[in-house]
């Protein structure tokens, strides 16, 4: 047996070592993908995003919270004026993500004991940074308070200062991060990141060996190197790849320590949960083999959707916990979702290693479960013999028939395209289907738009009758919902580590008698921030839960010394944030991500589908034994025109109809719409004819360009903003379509803002076409023809070099 698994093993060396696309796949390419994510989120935490103030009040209080701003850690203020009505045209214009009006008269409502009002205009389609502005605002106005609080305590302003207004706000909330205190993006998203994309390489890799062994040409020699047995063999394979990527997310994990994130747990329960979830991986190959019957074009699209899906569905960036049946049945069969546990549980937590015993047990049920199956499904796909697909002609002149070529050429070019979407259903899959399923899939992991009862442990040390009523508030809050009551911190601590609890409400000792004797009651708010979002809903959810309580424990007294609740309010907090979310005014986390991502599905559709087109005509050529001739004009744009039709019907139906379905932000600018699918779409299709002309088989689009998805997502500026991203990976997303067709459907569809206001990523988006158009003409053109001085497609230079050892299917 040992001799036998050697032997697959070099076969596997060997095959790699004579295609090398797939050997890419396994060696600098997952190398590239964690660079890069570490690139864009090496900023770990953004710094000086920018901020507007219009101060109309300009005073001494106004000025100290300009201070404030300036000295926090995210927030930069760019601009202060005295002019309130240019603040959502600036925040539109993406010159700020927020901006702040202090009102006239805000000093003078706090010397009078009444409540001053902070407005705070954020745009919260690009959620990350809004949020992390929001924070430092809070902070700045929380230190202002204090600032008031103390002044009219001591007697240092000259106002009119008695012992009611004197009177301080009866709770002192403390607020830390049980995890990733330093709040790094890089550690709670990259490091999440990082394994999904593995698994997406991993998937194409073992796809395209798996599938051509299982061909009649290179089945018996394989099952031979195995010793004989065709379920040996495929075990082999994918441990073979299981351990490959085992490797380099090891690497993966080493970077992130390098980078200054240690693994505060066990190194060897990481490394055997990524063994486990590569075996799990493998065997979902196996089972998507079995179903396709060995087509390749069909197992590639199925592996990618299925594990492309990790990142939304994976209970990491929003959680599952609430969604529908079929959001957590999604999340619950992706063995990601379990890695990933045990990742922050040992990486971040320093968790024992006990407590990932049960889902180390998970992912290999997991994977037996799986592998049996797709065994059992390759049985009966094999008894049905040998798949044979009926192939298309392309439509290849003569490159001697010239006069036919230019009568005929814009429609011949139509033809080509329609002759491969009839011969490739993948092709007409990706151009016709992808987006329309995309359109219902990807909502589904965000259907509930914000983060809910998201469970907390509570230690009440007091027991008494105030603690009582801040629990009352904390159990009617949307947000967080009170799972465990435990004796102690500790023990509470322990069920954040089991991933039981996302936080932690501590209620110390003598915190009813301090309150009410004048003295201040203590409480701690813990939250698990290796879950980032999920932890700054909680703690914002738990602050105000306290806010409200403080005022209800504070009641009797304020009373009794004749001060109402709205000058109770005042008293403890002099002023007071007053949110004014732009544009997606629900703030939902789906309104902000899926409208982008569907820009993306366009872009990666339409990219994918024409790849395919290219490589399915050069692909039936070299089967013909004939060499693809050059384009001619009309052919070329006929080709292009026809695909440009297609992507912006896409475009119109993701623009249209899916933002009104599912309710999402939308404007009504739809003339200034137009004019950008048109640029959009005419860009990403001159794009695709540029790289169309490096693609040598139909399946190469899937094979390797599929694993982009996610690095382009990542750095078009909505997650993470491109401020905290260094100028090179900045420089280098210029170049893909979507970072302009992005940005300008977020100011032309979502904000309302007129064409003029887009006309810069308009120029950009042209630029970017008539560049490739250009380019792609000297590839694919008459003038420039690959097919000349041994290009790629002449008889001196073949574009299939044979490999006896591994023929092609």
């Amino acid at each position: 047996m040992i001799s036998a698994f050697l032997n697959s093993i070099a076969r596997e060396l060997r095959f790699l070592r004579g295609d090398k696309w797939n050997l890419s796949l396994v060696t600098w390419v997952p190398v590239v993908a964690i660079v890069w994510f570490g690139l864009v989120f090496s900023g770990s935490s953004p710094r000086q995003l920018p901020v507007l103030v219009a101060d109309a009040d300009q005073s001494a209080t106004s000025r100290q919270l300009v201070r404030l701003l300036q000295a926090s850690p995210v927030a930069g203020v760019v601009r202060v004026s005295d002019n309130f009505e240019d603040i959502r045209e600036a925040v539109r214009k993406r010159e700020a993500y927020a901006a702040v009006f202090i009102p006239a008269g805000a000093e003078r409502d706090v010397a009078r004991g009444e409540q001053a009002h902070i407005y705070s205009y954020y745009n919260t389609l690009y959620y990350s940074s809004a949020n992390l502005i929001q924070r430092d605002l809070a902070s700045a106005v929380s230190q202002l308070n204090t600032n008031l609080s103390a002044a009219r305590a001591g007697g240092v302003t000259n106002r009119a200062v008695d012992g009611a207004q004197a009177f301080g706000a009866p709770l002192s909330v403390q607020v830390a991060f049980l995890y990733n205190a330093a709040n790094s993006y890089e550690l709670a998203l990259g490091g999440s990141l990082i394994p999904v994309i593995l698994l997406v390489i991993m998937g194409n890799a073992l796809m395209v060996s798996l599938v051509g062994d299982l061909g009649p040409e290179r089945r018996a020699a394989w099952v031979a190197d195995a010793g004989g047995s065709m379920v040996f063999a495929i075990v082999c394979k994918v441990i073979f790849y299981a351990l490959v990527f085992t490797v380099i997310g090891t690497l993966g994990v080493l970077w992130m320590r390098w980078r200054g994130w240690p693994v505060n747990g066990s190194m060897g329960v990481i490394v055997a949960a990524q063994m486990l979830l590569f075996l799990g991986n493998g065997a979902v190959c196996v089972l998507i083999a079995g179903v396709a019957r060995k087509n390749l074009l069909f197992a590639l699209s199925a592996i990618n959707f299925y594990t492309g899906g990790g990142i939304s569905f994976g209970d990491i960036l929003f959680p599952v916990n609430t969604s529908p049946w079929y959001t957590r049945l999604i999340s619950e069969i992706m063995p990601y979702t379990t890695y990933m546990q045990v990742q922050t549980q040992q990486m971040q937590m320093g968790s024992p290693p006990g407590d990932s015993l049960w889902f180390l047990c998970k992912l290999g049920l997991f994977a037996m479960i799986v592998l049996l199956a797709g065994l059992l499904a390759l049985r009966v796909s094999l008894a049905f013999g040998d798949r044979k697909r009926a192939r298309g002609d392309a439509d290849l002149p003569s490159a001697d028939n010239k006069n036919n070529i230019a009568r005929g050429g814009f429609l011949r070019g139509a033809r080509i395209v329609a002759q491969a979407i009839k011969a490739e259903f993948s092709v007409a899959v990706l151009l016709f289907v992808a987006t329309v399923l995309y359109t219902f899939y990807y909502p589904a992991a965000y259907v509930e738009q914000v983060s809910s009862r998201l469970p907390v442990a509570v230690v009440d040390l007091d027991n008494s009758a105030q603690s009582r009523k801040l629990l009352r508030k904390v159990m009617a809050l949307k947000a967080a919902e009170v799972a465990a009551w435990p004796a102690s911190f500790e023990d509470a601590r322990r069920l954040v580590e089991r991933r039981e609890v996302d936080g932690i409400l501590l209620i110390d000792e003598n915190f009813g008698r301090d309150a009410l004797s004048g003295r201040t009651g203590r409480l701690s708010i813990y939250g698990n921030n290796a879950f980032i979002v999920r932890c700054s809903v909680l703690l914002n959810a738990l602050g105000e839960a306290a806010q409200d309580a403080a005022l209800d424990i504070a009641e009797p007294q304020l009373l009794q010394a004749g001060i109402g609740a709205d000058a109770a309010a005042a008293r403890m907090l002099p002023a007071r944030i007053v949110p004014r979310p732009l544009f997606n005014t629900r703030e939902g986390y789906g309104s902000f991500a899926v409208p982008a991502v569907a820009q993306l599905v366009v872009h990666q559709a339409t990219i994918f589908g024409i790849l395919m087109i290219f490589g399915w005509r050069r692909q039936r050529a070299a089967e013909a034994g004939v060499r693809v001739p050059a384009m001619h004009w009309g052919e070329f744009w006929g080709m292009f025109g026809t695909l440009f039709l297609i992507a912006l019907m896409n475009a119109m139906w993701v623009n249209g109809y899916c933002l009104w379905l599912h309710d999402y932000p939308r404007a009504a600018n739809v003339g200034g719409m137009f004019v950008h699918m048109v640029a959009y779409v005419f860009a990403i299709v001159a794009v695709a004819f540029l790289a169309g002309g490096f693609v040598d088989r139909t399946e190469r689009a899937l094979q390797f360009f599929t694993f982009t998805s996610m690095p382009v997502f990542f750095a078009m500026g909505v997650s993470w903003p491109p401020e905290a991203m260094p100028a090179s990976v900045r420089a280098v997303c210029q170049l893909v379509p979507a970072m302009p067709g992005v940005a300008a459907f977020a100011k032309l569809g979502q904000m309302g803002a007129p064409l003029s206001e887009a006309r810069g990523e308009i120029l950009h988006l042209m630029v970017i076409a008539v560049a490739c158009v250009a380019l792609a003409w000297m590839r694919l053109g008459r003038d420039g023809s690959a097919a000349k001085s041994g290009g790629a497609c002449s008889p001196e230079r073949p574009l299939f070099p044979k490999n006896k050892a591994f023929p092609r299917q």
